[in-house]
């Protein structure tokens, strides 16, 4: 797919200037033709939204036990690696580690098997939250509210939510 559509593309804007780095390293090694390429700064300052959607009790309940809650957020595709990340933590409650963990991120056809995993896991509810379609308010809040955000990502660009994060 890509090198079909660098032979037609006037131009590439890529999501950040570690994209555009790797793909002038692709083009070159692979001797495919790169045309003009720019990035552009993705924004990440909070802002309110239109109308304020209240933390639904479930996931404030949640995120209100003692223990400590650790985050992933972004949509639910295979580069994301959320199999890799169920497999760290059952292996952390296996060894009897009182941790949460809260995933929220749009569901993706292509990780139809690690959604299943994630929905009909036995700690769901219990220490492990999944959210498929959480607002922007609720996704601030599980920032503001967990120990840490975990990010095991194969392959990313920008990286938002580390930056939404902080």
């Amino acid at each position: 797919w890509l090198q079909r559509m660098l032979a037609v593309a006037d131009a590439v804007a890529c999501i950040s200037s570690a994209t555009r780095d790797e793909l002038r390293d692709q083009c070159r090694s692979a001797g495919w033709r790169l045309p003009p390429s720019v990035h552009f700064r993705l924004g990440c300052d909070p802002f309110a939204p239109a109308v304020a959607v209240a933390t639904r009790p479930a996931l404030d309940r949640f995120l209100s036990q003692q223990a400590p809650c650790f985050a992933a957020i972004g949509s639910f595709e295979p580069r994301k690696n959320y199999g890799f990340l169920l497999d760290a933590f059952e292996e952390l409650w296996a060894e009897g580690r009182d941790l949460l963990l809260v995933v929220a991120g749009r569901p993706n056809e292509e990780s139809r098997e690690v959604i299943d995993r994630f929905r009909g896991h036995a700690q769901g509810g219990k220490r492990l939250l999944c959210l498929f379609d959480a607002a922007d308010s609720e996704i601030e809040d599980i920032y503001r509210r967990c120990r840490a955000l975990v990010f095991p990502t194969l392959a990313e660009g920008f990286g938002l939510p580390l930056v939404e994060a902080r």
